[in-house]
């Protein structure tokens, strides 16, 4: 899908767990600066285990463009205490609602942990060409 911008017109883009379309690249400008927040291998460590008889951990999608030089990548981690209503929330707003049975979401979401892991990471490029 085109975003309605013209070319070349951010310095900075910020992509949060979102894929790099090529549009994106579009509207960043020469020399511009384009961050990318992915999920990191441990995020919601203790909510996939109760969803998930195997919970995997995130592997992050390399991102090789040729005009994007990776500069520099940054982790950030901390724990995150939910209630029952925050556990259907987040299970709502990830891939696990749509890959888990139903029964073992309800199970999560009521007797789920206390505590879960936020783990992102972020990555830093800058525009090597216009």
């Amino acid at each position: 899908k085109r975003l309605p911008f013209a070319d070349a017109v951010f310095d900075l883009l910020c992509l949060a767990m979102a894929p790099l379309g090529g549009d994106a690249l579009r509207v960043l400008g020469a020399r511009g600066h384009l961050l990318r927040v992915s999920p990191g291998g441990e995020h919601l460590a203790g909510l996939k285990e109760h969803v998930f008889a195997r919970a995997q951990p995130h592997r992050r999608a390399p991102l090789a463009m040729p005009d994007l030089q990776h500069v520099d990548e940054r982790r950030v981690r901390f724990a995150c205490a939910l209630t029952s209503e925050d556990r259907a929330r987040l299970v709502a707003m990830t891939p696990m609602a749509h890959r888990a049975p139903q029964t073992r979401l309800e199970e999560a979401i009521a007797d789920g942990p206390e505590t879960v892991i936020a783990d992102f990471v972020v990555d830093v490029f800058v525009r090597a060409s216009a």
